[in-house]
Formats: structure tokens, sequence, C-alpha cells
């Protein structure tokens, strides 16, 4: 159970990444 949780953890962290680089991406976007 706690390794379950872990891994919805960290997949939650790199869906949060993956956010982040495609707003940084698009505000570049924007500002260009």
């Amino acid at each position: 159970m706690k390794i379950f949780q872990r891994n919805v953890r960290r997949e939650r962290q790199i869906k949060y990444w993956t956010l982040i680089e495609v707003d940084k991406n698009t505000g570049k976007k924007q500002t260009k």
C-alpha cells in the first residue's frame, strides 16, 4: 500500500512538472 502511494505521488509530480514545462513553452510562444 505504501509503495502504491509513493508511485501515485511520483506520477503526480511528473504530471505537475510536465504542466509547468508546457506552460513555459506556451508563455514563450505568446511572448514571441
